[in-house]
């Protein structure tokens, strides 16, 4: 390159010495352009850049501010399920009105009846159900149909809201059937209560309108949302 612009120069002087400027002019043109392209060179770099971190903090605004959903609060309702199921076993499982007297009572008649061949469960579906609904203006009556749908309503609510493999409504269920046969069974074993296939129908009726209450929950507040 050195020896091509010496050769040049000696050219232009040997034909025209006031052409020795030109080399300059083309040393400056093509000084400029480079420049020119350096400087379209970082300026693309700087908006590639620029572009791809606005995509970042859209990303990210839309990661954090998007809006709440009830799972977003699973530590709470974590709690509130604790408490429910606390109250559940102290006031629906065991009966427990303050006197632990009367749960021996109970436990005793009980063990009476088992002794006279008279065991402490129902595998007849819609026996007590039947005798019940036939007679609902009752008090007993009615505590006992609307009281093991309503005692169960939170059941069907909390489980999608902390059980993350448990949304659908199909797992829910299945999970709500199994904690209430195990209740059931508790029941029947500990000699507290009866073992009754009704029971078992309208407590899982009662899971099943608590799941229906989560779904609206969530509806109305995706709406609201928007």
């Amino acid at each position: 390159m050195k020896t091509y612009r010496k050769g040049l120069l000696c050219f232009f002087k040997q034909s025209n010495p006031s052409s020795i400027n030109c080399i300059f002019e083309l040393d400056m043109l093509y000084f400029c352009r480079i420049v020119q392209h350096k400087v379209s060179k970082l300026l693309g770099c700087y908006t590639e850049m620029r572009d791809k971190m606005q995509k970042t903090q859209t990303a990210t605004s839309h990661k954090y501010n998007k809006p709440k959903q009830l799972k977003d609060y699973r530590a709470f309702w974590t709690f509130l399920f604790i408490s429910y199921v606390f109250f559940l076993f102290i006031f629906v499982i065991i009966k427990f009105d303050g006197n632990i007297n009367h749960l021996l009572d109970r436990v005793n008649t009980i063990a009476m009846s088992r002794e006279s061949n008279y065991c402490n469960y129902n595998l007849e579906p819609f026996r007590t159900m039947r005798a019940y609904l036939n007679n609902l203006s009752s008090e007993i009556a009615f505590i006992n149909v609307f009281g093991n749908i309503v005692a169960y309503m939170p059941m069907g609510f909390f489980i999608p809201l902390i059980f993350i493999k448990c949304k659908t409504f199909i797992k829910t269920i299945f999970l709500c059937c199994l904690a209430v046969i195990a209740i059931e069974s508790f029941q029947f074993v500990s000699m507290l209560g009866y073992f009754d296939i009704d029971d078992i129908i309208l407590n899982i009726l009662g899971c099943c309108f608590g799941y229906a209450v989560l779904l609206i929950c969530s509806w109305l507040i995706d709406r609201l949302n928007l």
